[in-house]
């Protein structure tokens, strides 16, 4: 009888031994689709912030040289600027992969200046810009105010048709947190939230926000405002 016992209790033991390997098994499947479907969308979403704002401004450029087909010598600068965003672009694109994981060269007031800097350049806008930046920010931070930064002034320079544009980046103290304040406003024909040709863009950039714990909003009625606050430190 003990014996029998020994041998029934064995054989249920390994049947749920089978059944719990089995059970981690599709969750370890689980887990690795879902992975898989954070990378990509973390890929696509680097190779759109990088290399989408810098095509656009290339375009920009190259329809600048068009209108002035008619004078040669004005349009030297708008092909020498778009030949720069060209080599820019493909550096990004043989870059993006193997730096995906990698901490960034660059300082946040570095890739600020460097954003503000080329929208200046590319764009005939007026912009206003005002920044004070953390200390040491996070390299999660870097790359959320990186990605949120570019394309909202893509978005601009591409569907706003403002003449003006602010930038306020600060530092804010909020029940003893430290919150980076990051405002982008136009005085364009604002945007329909609902049926945007930029909708990717305006996912990405919450997505950025949201996965460092920090919120975004969008005020399209007037103008347009991009709005977003940052945990420094996460």
């Amino acid at each position: 009888l003990i014996l029998v016992r020994s041998l029934v209790s064995e054989r249920l033991a390994r049947r749920q031994l089978a059944k719990a390997y089995e059970q981690i098994y599709q969750h370890s499947l689980q887990i690795e689709d879902k992975a898989v479907l954070e990378e990509r969308t973390r890929i696509a979403r680097d190779i759109h912030d990088t290399l989408g704002h810098l095509l656009v401004a290339q375009h920009i450029q190259l329809e600048n040289a068009l209108l002035s087909i008619q004078t040669p010598a004005e349009q030297a600068p708008f092909l020498e600027e778009s030949k720069k965003l060209g080599s820019k672009a493909l550096y990004n694109l043989r870059q993006v992969v193997s730096i995906l994981r990698s901490e960034p060269e660059e300082t946040l007031d570095q890739i600020v200046d460097e954003i503000v800097g080329e929208f200046k350049r590319s764009s005939k806008i007026k912009t206003v810009f005002e920044a004070e930046l953390p200390r040491l920010p996070s390299r999660k931070l870097q790359l959320a105010v990186k990605g949120i930064l570019s394309e909202a002034l893509t978005n601009v320079q591409k569907h706003s048709g403002a003449t003006e544009v602010s930038i306020l980046i600060k530092v804010l103290s909020i029940s003893e947190q430290e919150l980076l304040y990051i405002e982008i406003v136009d005085n364009g024909r604002g945007v329909d939230l609902e049926n945007s040709s930029s909708g990717f863009g305006l996912q990405n950039m919450r997505e950025r926000a949201e996965n460092i714990g920090g919120w975004l909003e969008i005020n399209g009625q007037k103008g347009c405002k991009v709005a977003a606050s940052l945990p420094v430190e996460g």
